[in-house]
């Protein structure tokens, strides 16, 4: 019996592992790059939509997409950069999937940022993650998370 309730404990704890579902949208709260606070602002001809949140007004976002490891990323005064990712444990690594589209200088900033492995840092709430590297530092939060939080606080 002793066995058993072991084995359920640990089985318990390693299914409570606190790794993101990184699909979906998530809302940058902060960014440095070389050790300066950076925001990024997409700058684009096409129409886009933007997701207005109270407290979360002008952010930009970052949409994953893990049925085939694309993102887009938002622009630092550029468009939006589409991309491939690859996400391990801990780790996740940023990659154009045609660089042709972004040779223009005014995607440097942004792909500077960007296109590097990040560490992929989780916190004990699954819906904040942080990417850190030699150079760059995001702190994102989930979309749903927010919304969820936001109509629970309608229904009170």
């Amino acid at each position: 019996m002793k066995n058993f309730l072991f084995l359920l404990l640990t089985i318990f704890f390693l299914s409570c592992e606190n790794k993101p579902e990184l699909d979906g949208l998530w809302i940058i709260l902060k960014s440095t790059h070389n050790g300066k606070e950076i925001f990024p602002q997409t700058v684009s001809r096409k129409a886009r939509i933007k997701y207005n949140i109270a407290g979360y007004e002008g952010k930009e976002i970052i949409h994953f997409k893990t049925s085939d490891s694309t993102a887009i990323l938002p622009g630092f005064n550029s468009d939006k950069l589409e991309i491939k990712f690859n996400a391990k444990t801990d780790l996740i690594n940023f990659e154009l999937i045609n660089e042709e589209l972004y040779q223009d200088i005014e995607f440097d900033l942004t792909k500077n940022v960007f296109l590097q492995q990040f560490n992929l840092i989780t916190q004990t709430r699954p819906y904040i993650i942080e990417l850190k590297s030699d150079s760059t530092y995001i702190k994102l939060i989930d979309f749903k998370h927010i919304i969820e939080n936001q109509v629970n606080n309608l229904l009170k």
